[in-house]
This record gives C-alpha cells, sequence and structure tokens, in this order.
C-alpha cells in the first residue's frame, strides 16, 4: 500500500513538474512576442494579412509581366499555371491537377452542377498519357525561367508586406515586427525576359490551351 501511495506522490509530483514547465514556456514565448511587439492578435491578423498581400503580389506580378510579354504571362502567373509548379519537386502531376480542376469547373458551369453536388471528371489513360507528354516536354526549358521570376516574386511579396505594415500598423505590428530580410521598401524590378524565354513559354501556352481543347473533347462527367 505504501509503495502504492509513493507511486501516486511521484506521478503527482512530475504531472505538476510538467504543467509549470508548460506555462513557463507559454509564458517565455508570449514574453518574447510582446518583446518583438507581437501580441497574440497581432499574429493572428498577420495570417489574415499576409494572404491578402500574397493575392495582391499575384495581381501585380500578372500586371507587369502582361505589359513585358503579353497573354503568354499566363504561362508564369496566371489563373491555372504558377511558375511554382515548374520549380517544385514534381511539376506535371501539379499542372495535370490543376487541368482537371480547370475543367471540372468549366463542365460544372455548362452542365449547371452545383455544390455541394459531387461530380468526377473521366478521362482515358491513354488520353491522360499523351497530353502529360505533351507538357512534360516544356518543363526543363520554362523551369529555367520560373526559377529566374522567383526571386522576384518573393521580393515582390515582402513589399507589398511592407506597405501593409505601413498602412495598418496598429492591426499587424510596426515594421520591426518584420525580418530584416524580408523588408523590401521599393518595389522590385521585373526580371529580363528573352525573346527565346518568350518564345519558350509561348510555346508552353499553346501546348496547355491544345490540353484544355483536348481534355475538354474527351472527357466524360460522372455525377453523385
Amino acid at each position: 500500500m505504501k509503495i502504492s501511495d509513493s507511486d501516486e506522490k511521484y506521478k503527482q509530483v512530475d504531472t505538476y513538474a510538467q504543467n509549470k514547465a508548460k506555462k513557463w514556456l507559454e509564458s517565455y514565448i508570449k514574453e518574447i512576442n510582446m518583446i518583438n511587439g507581437n501580441t497574440p492578435k497581432i499574429i493572428s491578423n498577420h495570417g489574415y494579412a499576409y494572404k491578402r498581400t500574397y493575392k495582391e503580389a499575384q495581381k501585380r506580378g500578372r500586371e507587369m509581366l502582361s505589359k513585358k510579354i503579353g497573354n503568354i504571362y499566363e504561362a508564369l502567373q496566371g489563373d491555372c499555371i504558377n511558375y511554382e509548379y515548374f520549380i517544385c519537386g514534381d511539376p506535371i502531376s501539379r499542372i495535370w491537377e490543376n487541368l482537371v480542376k480547370y475543367i471540372e469547373t468549366i463542365k460544372r458551369e455548362e452542365l449547371d452542377i452545383k455544390k455541394p453536388k459531387r461530380i468526377e471528371i473521366l478521362i482515358s489513360p491513354d488520353i491522360e498519357s499523351s497530353i502529360c507528354s505533351n507538357l512534360m516536354k516544356h518543363i526543363d526549358s520554362v523551369r529555367k525561367i520560373a526559377i529566374k521570376y522567383n526571386p522576384f516574386f518573393c521580393k515582390l511579396v515582402y513589399y507589398m508586406r511592407y506597405k501593409e505594415h505601413i498602412k495598418i500598423t496598429d492591426k499587424i505590428g510596426s515594421l520591426e515586427t518584420m525580418r530584416k530580410k524580408e523588408i523590401i521598401s521599393e518595389e522590385p524590378t521585373l526580371p529580363y525576359i528573352s525573346e527565346a524565354d518568350q518564345l519558350i513559354l509561348e510555346s508552353f501556352q499553346k501546348t496547355w490551351d491544345d490540353s484544355v481543347n483536348k481534355f475538354y473533347t474527351s472527357c466524360k462527367v460522372k455525377m453523385y
């Protein structure tokens, strides 16, 4: 009986110590955040504000690309294709996934199928293989352009965040709450896109458009 009481006593002491350590850690994190000007409310606001600035950076990036290379900007920063797909681990899977989503959107509107009703887009393996094979031919060449575009876009996002901190300091904190390397006070300059690069993007854009048409005319819709 004494052994059992002793075990229970040590268990209680251990639980107390763990709770004490947890409270200390939470208090320490809160104190550090307060020193940096990051209250819990500000940290929460960061999430919403930074999502908004990312979208604004995308919009501005498209505007700058459009002025320089016209409609082929969609191959880098369009509604269906994002340059980030080309520098991820599996570009063709990301592009194919977005192609399916795009066709699903078109079919929903065309057939007036409202959510939450589920639909499945069916395509034959041969057609899928053909489309992916054609798109795959462009991956390496577009990736080189995407890699050059990436640092610019990251700076553009930081610039949008900088403007947001100036605009709503009381909600998301002052500039001092930002990392020094992320404080970009001037809009970055779009990287040079050569005529050869433009031809590469134009070629990919044409293949994408052909893929959309081929998928659209070959697929079937299954409703649940």
